[in-house]
């Protein structure tokens, strides 16, 4: 957080001190105010402003203000959240659970080349199991996820996608389009032999701070 940030948030603490609680320049006010920090409410809009009788549960994956401790492994720390946040869902009796986010371990992978290329795979392979067996252990859960935005054909082999690229009978993968019925340019289309479906994605009204 600059200077100038920090100056900014203590003129507006001191106009009403409660405001406090949501905003102070100990907090990565950045990250906060990023557009990613709003994507779950407009998610949650879409199912909620015209269902009034739906009952929403939140998780969140990556604690407020979260930084990985550099001697951890930061992906893997980040699947087990995910991982964790399913158990917890369908355990507290959610029976659809929305997942969307998206990891794209492909990137990572050809930054590295030979034998590191290989093993970072395998890690990847590993990640993608950990959170399908997490998702398996509650299959009278309905899983609906993220086709994603990378405008790309997506397997589970070879461009490893999480969550859509998860192959059980209980995760629905949901692209995006426009709205004249097309797909968007930017959505992902997997070919993994995953349900998929697509949902109006582009120009959306929904609820947002």
């Amino acid at each position: 957080v600059s200077q100038s940030q920090v100056a900014t948030i203590n003129d507006i603490v001191k106009v009403d001190p409660g405001l406090n609680l949501f905003i102070n320049p100990r907090r990565n006010v950045n990250q906060e105010h990023s557009e990613g920090a709003y994507h779950g409410t407009h998610v949650a809009g879409l199912m909620t402003y015209d269902r009034p009788d739906f009952g929403l549960m939140s998780y969140r994956i990556i604690p407020s203000n979260y930084n990985a401790d550099p001697d951890f492994d930061a992906d893997g720390e980040v699947i087990q959240m995910i991982a964790d946040a399913v158990d917890q869902s369908a355990n507290d009796g959610a029976k659809i659970v929305n997942m969307s986010i998206g990891l794209n371990f492909e990137s990572s992978v050809l930054k590295e080349d030979g034998a590191k290329a290989v093993d970072k795979m395998n890690k990847m392979m590993k990640y993608l199991e950990q959170v399908s067996d997490a998702i398996k252990r509650h299959p009278v859960v309905l899983f609906v996820v993220a086709a994603g935005n990378e405008n790309d054909w997506r397997d589970d082999k070879n461009r490893l996608n999480l969550p859509c690229g998860i192959k059980s009978p209980n995760v629905l993968c949901v692209g995006a389009l426009r709205a004249n019925g097309e797909p968007t340019s930017f959505t992902s289309i997997p070919i993994s032999g995953v349900d998929l479906v697509f949902a109006l994605g582009h120009k959306v009204l929904s609820t947002i701070p």
